[in-house]
């Protein structure tokens, strides 16, 4: 491993893995986030990558405190039940990688079950925004003898890379959050698919976590417009952060509201800022136009259901060595974590 930068914070390095191509990310040309806007009535779009500045990430934290939001508390029953046999697919010595690792209380669960099983890894947790990343690290610090806390700066498409140049006994990789689901069903499959081409079949995992169909929708729609309005202000930051991009406030936050829809024919929520009146401005000579009362959609977030989960695998050319699954006893679990293998 050669990083090109490493920061400390206690004892925990961050290695930089950002490619040049995403430490240009925000000085980068506003071209695409124009084209997204300059798209017909209604279908506007904005990236929602914008989300998750600093600010962006502590939102969506306090997010997963809320009550509404069940897909946290699911996930930790499931890693509080399970954790241990989890923990028994991963080697002593492996390179345990966790994908937009975010805020780590859920893995913390994991790693404690690595801990009682006294095996020396090495825990990596992956997200692209470094003050974050190091906060959360250092909130671990001190907890583990056997494992070994460090941070990778950098994208996930930086992350597959750098996959790439480690040479641990077994690398297993970490997804948890239901982020799959912010993917189309497309991308989900293209996204398993080339980070299984990175891993070594027969020695190498992938656990992912995944929401599911069979949830209330009233449970559903609940979760991603809670009654505190924390999803509110984390969507409508994103405003804040494309006008930082801009340099100007082109978007400003309260010419729009958070308009959430779950869209049960496509098994997803669609998220979506809505103009309270027009709002109209120019940036390098490119002129966007936003009516009264059009929807900027920025993120979904996908369900599946069991067939649809199989039928995800087998596209991504994945096999399935266990499942932990959340209330199955009707064989329509409310939640799942699968470990994966890849094919060589």
């Amino acid at each position: 491993m050669s990083p090109s930068t490493v920061n400390k914070i206690a004892s925990s390095p961050v290695f930089d893995i950002r490619s040049d191509e995403t430490k240009g990310f925000a000085k980068a040309p506003i071209e695409d986030e124009l084209a997204g806007l300059q798209a017909v009535y209604n279908e506007k779009t904005l990236p929602n990558v914008l989300l998750y500045d600093a600010k962006g990430l502590q939102l969506f934290e306090k997010i997963t405190y809320t009550n509404d939001y069940y897909l946290t508390g699911l996930e930790m029953d499931l890693l509080g039940e399970h954790a241990d046999e989890m923990a028994e697919w991963i080697k002593d010595g492996a390179a345990l990688v966790e994908l937009g690792a975010g805020a780590l209380r859920k893995t913390a669960i994991l790693l404690d079950a690595i801990e009682r099983q006294g095996k020396r890894i090495t825990f990596y947790a992956l997200d692209l925004d470094h003050s974050e990343l190091t906060r959360t690290l250092a909130e671990l610090e001190g907890r583990y003898r056997h494992i070994t806390l460090c941070g990778l700066w950098g994208t996930y498409d930086d992350g597959r890379a750098w996959l790439a140049s480690t040479n641990e006994e077994q690398r297993v990789l970490l997804w948890l959050g239901s982020s799959i689901g912010n993917l189309s069903r497309q991308e989900a499959k293209d996204f398993l698919h080339s980070f299984g081409r990175a891993l070594r079949p027969g020695i190498d995992k992938f656990i992912v976590a995944m929401d599911s169909k069979y949830n209330a929708v009233s449970s559903m729609t609940r979760a991603y417009n809670d009654s505190e309005g924390v999803t509110a202000s984390f969507a409508l930051n994103l405003l804040d952060a494309f006008n930082a991009k801009v340099g100007f406030k082109a978007l400003p936050p309260s010419s729009f509201c958070y308009s959430p829809f779950f869209n049960q024919a496509q098994g997803r929520n669609e998220a979506y800022l809505r103009a309270r009146h027009g709002v109209r401005f120019e940036v390098n000579g490119i002129a966007v136009e936003v009516r009264d009362e059009e929807l900027i959609r920025f993120a979904y977030s996908h369900k599946y259901d069991n067939a649809e989960r199989d039928l995800l695998w087998r596209a991504a050319e994945a096999n399935v060595e266990q499942e932990w699954l959340h209330s199955p006893q009707s064989g329509r679990a409310r939640y799942s974590i699968s470990l994966l293998s890849f094919r060589d």
